[in-house]
């Protein structure tokens, strides 16, 4: 199986699995060197698993506070 798709997969079977896939992945980080590209990656990652805004913290503290406050 190439990346969980048997190899007698359609055109119906890999569409889907294809839909879910996005590039260029990473967040706007200016990243130019390696470390800085991979850091952006992870960072996109975090942001999906945590269902995050990757907005900066100052404004969403501010609206938090404006929230409780």
């Amino acid at each position: 199986m190439l990346l969980g798709l048997p190899p007698s997969a359609t055109n119906a079977q890999v569409e889907p699995w294809l839909a879910r896939i996005h590039a260029p992945t990473g967040l706007d980080l200016g990243a130019n060197s390696p470390e800085t590209i991979a850091l952006s990656v992870v960072a996109e990652i975090q942001k999906f698993r945590a269902a995050a805004s990757a907005l900066p913290l100052r404004q969403v503290r501010a609206v938090q506070a404006e929230i409780a406050g």
